[in-house]
């Protein structure tokens, strides 16, 4: 059984515990998380569609934005692109993954003339040094072009329009959210209601990583594992993957690959015990800390993780693409999405 104690720190889960006392005492019930429909999905989502699912669960009515405006612009697609992107990620979410969300695009409401004046107002607050704080350091080089100034400005105001008490975030988009605070000091170009500038609540969990143990930006599609792999691209990227033994430290900026997979994307998603080879034995595991603790007391070797590892997740990607099937991908490249040669 999954129990979400398994796989939280203890600061996420006082925040969870916070929040279902509010939810009790009805001082709040919307919770919202914000997607740009991009590139094609990978594993790395799956904490932040875990915690959604812990806050349906608690009873929050979710929102899932679809921020198909902001895929525009960040990344050149046409309208039909992004609409083709925006269904496939709807569909994951909710009919796959199982994310009881209310979907809203941001197309339904960016470009009316409300949502533009807050937009104008919002410009008059924030300067240009502020957004490029916002700008991840990986992507500091890149060139500044103008979208870039709003995108960060448009992802707070949408906090408003989807009338959101709590936000799920991963870590990397604590400082976009920093400019909330300038946001509501603006002056409105006409009235604004109330609630605008009540109080909101923010979830911000660690940014995930690729097979290396590094952080999801500075991944790529070889060092990502994708809901699209076939098993010869996921056979040679779990070998690859880093997964130092019990008696070996985790290199400085770096993570256990293994073990937070098998945390965030493996037993969440079972309904069954896993069997895993070890130096005493099969052992049959239900629950992640149960696992780990096994691994890092040397219990469990790598190379044994790693074949478990293997079987299970392609065999909750099979059931994945085979759900897909139905005619909403086609417009990925699998070849390329899985970094082959």
């Amino acid at each position: 059984m999954f129990l979400y104690e398994d796989i939280w720190g203890k600061d996420i889960i006082k925040r969870l515990e916070d929040l279902k006392s509010k939810i009790e005492k009805k001082h709040m019930s919307i919770s919202m998380w914000g997607v740009a429909p991009i590139a094609p999905i990978h594993l790395g989502y799956d904490s932040l569609i875990l915690l959604q699912r812990e806050l349906t669960n608690m009873g929050f009515k979710h929102t899932i934005l679809i921020a198909d405006l902001h895929a525009i612009m960040s990344h050149n697609l046409t309208f039909d692109d992004v609409r083709i992107r925006s269904i496939y990620y709807s569909y994951y979410l909710t009919c796959i993954c199982g994310l009881k969300a209310n979907i809203v695009y941001g197309s339904d409401f960016q470009t009316r003339p409300s949502y533009i004046e807050d937009l104008y107002g919002a410009l008059r607050k924030i300067t240009i040094s502020q957004i490029k704080d916002t700008i991840p350091s990986t992507r500091k080089n890149e060139p500044f072009f103008s979208y870039k100034v709003i995108y960060p400005i448009m992802q707070c105001i949408d906090v408003f329009y989807v009338n959101a008490d709590v936000i799920i975030a991963e870590e990397g988009q604590r400082k976009i959210y920093r400019l909330l605070a300038n946001i509501k000091k603006a002056d409105p170009l006409r009235q604004r209601p109330k609630d605008i500038i009540r109080k909101i609540d923010f979830i911000y969990i660690p940014t995930s990583h690729d097979i290396m143990g590094r952080p999801l930006k500075h991944s790529n599609s070889s060092t990502r594992i994708s809901i699209h792999e076939n098993e010869k691209s996921l056979k040679k990227k779990i070998i690859k993957m880093y997964a130092p033994p019990s008696n070996q430290r985790v290199e400085e900026g770096k993570a256990n690959a293994l073990l937070e997979f098998f945390r965030y994307s493996v037993f969440p998603w079972i309904n069954e015990p896993i069997k895993v080879h070890t130096k005493n034995g099969v052992i049959k595991y239900e629950r992640y800390s149960d696992f780990e603790k096994d691994y890092t007391s040397g219990l469990i070797r790598p190379e044994d993780a790693k074949d478990v590892l293997y079987s299970q997740l392609l065999k909750r990607i099979s059931a994945i693409k085979n759900e897909l099937k139905k005619g909403i991908s086609f417009w990925i490249n699998e070849k390329k999405v899985v970094g082959g040669d």
